[in-house]
């Protein structure tokens, strides 16, 4: 976090130290053990000495937070916080040891006073932890998934924050996934074999390990409820632990003999920002076929759309053409015009008929006219030599129809 002059800078100071304490409370949690253990038996080891290593804003805090001399803020003056507790059960005689998530964790809940406000934090498992450890060689591991709760009762009476509220604010942190381990692990700090090896109590060692996980961040109380995400987006995804329990005084964190480690990436066909949670992490889409195209890439096949059916053969018009007049005796030639608008060839039938018994012509005629196109046929329209008046000619095919008169003369 950002320091300023005067109180702001002794109010950061302090919550760097409380915060510190706390996450690094947590991080004792990484402790292991392996050889000559019996199956129910306790393992049990105290850290009175923590660091930590976390980075807030681009500023690294990278300090012991926890020492044999460190004030109790909550007890009477000249008190001093007890060491970390680790209590376990060993779970066969291979030195493979769980610490129960209620019980595992012995650790004070800090109180830190910021002015007249104060800042509570508290340390739990979020579920049980596994670790080994070798009385033989004093080597110890641990994993352990571990929850951070910070809360205040007056968010108004602590300068310093970049946030800004009133009433309670109590947010937590959760999973931090660490890995400790007292000779694999040399990030924020080497650790070192336990040199008592006595498998119920290991003494006289330090463990080591990091997270490189962003957790997720969720606030316990509906007051300033908003306010949890944006603390826990100023942390940066890896930070480390280094717990040791040792007789000769420590002065500063050991420096580290490995590399900050990096956030851990997302799986692979997977993408997001490294050192998320895995939920953050989405799927990648796999590549599609491009647009004209199916099939699943990269067998990819051009669309081929078929042409449309030609619309069926219809009939569309009927018409009747040639002489308005015909004499006694005599014929004319009459054209029969049939028009198809369908996109499809075919043949109709016409019906033909006239009005007049003395006017004769044929009763029908089949036409095949072609896609889009008329047909013209004629026919011959007789009249017989006592014919007279008028014919009424009518030509029908497939519901159209056409009329013509023909007067009929003397011969």
């Amino acid at each position: 976090m950002r320091e300023t002059n005067g109180r702001q800078r002794r109010v950061s100071t302090k919550l760097k130290a409380a915060v510190g304490a706390l996450l690094a409370i947590f991080a004792f949690g990484a402790t292991g053990a392996q050889a000559a253990s019996t199956p129910g038996g306790p393992i049990q080891t105290d850290f009175n000495y923590v660091g930590i290593n976390v980075t807030a804003l681009g500023n690294e805090l990278n300090q012991l937070v926890l020492t044999p001399t460190t004030p109790d803020p909550a007890g009477a003056p000249g008190a001093f916080l007890p060491p970390l507790k680790m209590n376990g059960v060993y779970s066969d005689a291979l030195g493979n040891f769980t610490l129960p998530k209620a019980t595992g964790f012995d650790f004070p809940k800090l109180a830190v006073s910021i002015g007249p406000a104060a800042i509570e934090a508290e340390i739990g498992l979020t579920d049980d932890a596994h670790g080994t450890y070798d009385d033989a060689t004093g080597a110890m591991s641990l994993d352990a998934k571990i929850s951070l709760t910070l809360g205040t009762d007056h968010l108004e009476d602590i300068e310093g924050l970049p946030i800004s509220g009133e009433g309670k604010l109590k947010c937590q942190v959760a999973p931090l996934n660490v890995a400790m381990s007292t000779n694999a692990i040399n990030w924020p700090a080497p650790g070192t074999l336990f040199g008592t090896t006595t498998s119920a109590a290991p003494a006289e060692g330090a463990i080591s390990g990091y997270w490189n996980t962003k957790p997720k961040v969720k606030s316990l109380v509906t007051e300033n409820a908003s306010l949890c995400p944006l603390i826990g987006g100023l942390l940066e995804p890896v930070g480390g632990l280094f717990l040791a329990n040792s007789s000769a005084e420590i002065t500063d964190l050991p420096a580290a003999t490995d590399a900050k480690p990096a956030p851990k990436p997302c799986p692979a066909g997977t993408t997001g920002t490294p050192g998320t949670p895995t939920e953050d992490c989405k799927l990648i889409p796999p590549p599609q076929c491009e647009e004209g195209t199916t099939g699943t890439f990269p067998n990819c096949v051009p669309i081929v759309i078929p042409p449309p059916e030609p619309t069926p053969f219809k009939v569309s018009k009927v018409a009747i053409s040639g002489p308005g007049k015909v004499k006694a005796g005599k014929q004319v030639k009459l054209k029969i015009k049939v028009t198809n608008s369908g996109e499809t060839g075919g043949v109709t039938t016409v019906f033909l008929k006239s009005s007049n018994k003395k006017v004769k012509l044929p009763k029908k005629l089949k036409v095949t006219i072609l896609p889009g196109k008329t047909t013209v046929r004629t026919i011959a329209a007789k009249a017989a030599k006592k014919a007279k008046g008028k014919a009424k000619i009518t030509a029908k095919s497939a519901g159209k129809s056409a009329k013509k008169v023909l007067k009929v003369k003397s011969a």
